[in-house]
């Protein structure tokens, strides 16, 4: 990579960040969720499809602790403090089984998703997965298109994209 495409590359990442942050401010959503997202299309893969697989998880994972704060709240009252150590205990028990179904089986997206919704520090219910979705596929779409500009850019700059993409 020639230092042409390294310039390229950092106007085309800084400018693709600061639309980003200020998507965020004009959406009023938090941007540390559509950089979770950034950093999720990146490490799960890089590809689209790999990606709505891991958005999906990420969502699920946000559902199961809307689930855990739930059931959590409605056992204090029988079991006392303890109730939500033993609802954790047993979804995140039971979610192990998913690593058997190859669709399901990446749990670093369902904790992602659980980070994301406790990070948020939400109530539960439908608009607070509507609030978390928007920054979060945002954010895939942001790394998707950083991907595809880079390749371009080093199409242009050299004629064979470069494998460390």
């Amino acid at each position: 990579m020639n230092i042409q495409n390294k310039i390229t590359n950092a106007i085309i990442y800084g400018m693709l960040g600061t639309v980003a942050v200020l998507i965020s401010v004009l959406l009023v959503i938090p941007p540390w969720i559509l950089f979770l997202g950034w950093i999720s299309y990146y490490l799960f893969g890089k590809n689209p499809e790999r990606a709505v697989n891991t958005y999906v998880l990420m969502l699920i994972g946000v559902i199961l602790s809307m689930l855990m704060k739930i059931t959590g709240e409605l056992l204090t009252p029988i079991m006392g403090q303890y109730a939500i150590l033993i609802v954790v205990f047993v979804l995140i028990g039971a979610l192990t089984f998913a690593e058997y179904l190859k669709w399901f089986s990446n749990m670093a997206a369902y904790f992602l998703g659980m980070v994301i919704y406790f990070g948020s520090k939400k109530e539960y219910g439908l608009t607070v997965i509507y609030e978390i979705s928007i920054p979060l596929i945002l954010g895939f779409i942001f790394a998707w298109l950083a991907v595809l500009l880079r390749k371009k850019t080093e199409l242009l700059f050299s004629g064979t994209p470069d494998q460390k993409v």
